[in-house]
């Protein structure tokens, strides 16, 4: 993993902008466009009439630029999301590259992976499907991001690798199961070596190395 620690919220925050109310304002759009759903426009609408009163009040100068649209908010914040975004079959969920052909058909169901654009009508691209030609868009689109671009921002945020290699030094209790790693298969599964992956003894190959396990779980 060579990716730096991800920043603290509160380093985030300060470098938001420089005045403190502000920060305050940047945390309020963020908050009720995540989770009251506030639109885009309503949100860059308020920044912008709060800036203007700000500066008739003098607390902010007439040249300051503190951020003024809800994207550059959350992106100072850290909150903009990292997925990539594929077209994909409305029948059979099979997902698609983003510079697919135009006309492309389903593999399986043969059916239309995009459908046209019927003049500008206000359609906005998504910026992951910028070579997309304007005149067609997918008629369903699936946000992906790959298991070991997950892997790498969650084990290096603080704590958590020490997190997750502290099954190695918790006691257990004999018959009694209390986590996944008194299970079966956690003490049975081998790598590529032929060794147990989940392997704890101390003489067990390269000590410092972190072993993970993923579950895939699926909801019928």
């Amino acid at each position: 993993m060579n990716s730096e620690p991800p920043r603290s919220p509160s380093e985030l925050l300060a470098d938001s902008t420089p005045h403190w109310f502000w920060q305050i304002i940047l945390l309020l759009m963020s908050w009720l466009h995540l989770h009251y759903h506030l639109p885009h426009a309503a949100c860059n609408l308020i920044l912008r009439v709060l800036r203007v009163i700000f500066v008739t009040l003098g607390a902010l100068d007439i040249e300051s630029r503190p951020p003024l649209t809800l994207n550059t908010t959350l992106k100072h914040l850290g909150l903009i999301d990292e997925f990539r975004v594929l077209p994909t079959c409305t029948k059979c969920r099979r997902m698609y590259p983003s510079t697919s052909a135009p006309d492309l058909k389903c593999s399986v169901c043969r059916i239309p992976i995009f459908r046209p654009i019927h003049g500008s009508g206000g359609d906005v691209e998504s910026p992951v499907l910028d070579s997309r030609p304007s005149r067609v868009k997918p008629i369903l689109v699936t946000p992906t991001r790959p298991i070991s671009e997950q892997l790498k921002s969650f084990i290096n945020q603080p704590g958590i690798e020490e997190a997750l290699d502290a099954w190695r030094t918790r006691e257990r209790c004999s018959g009694k199961l209390m986590d996944i790693s008194d299970g079966k298969i956690w003490n049975e599964i081998k790598g590529h070596d032929g060794r147990l992956f989940f392997e704890n003894g101390d003489d067990r190959p390269d000590l410092d190395e972190l072993r993970l396990g993923l579950t895939m779980n699926f909801d019928g």
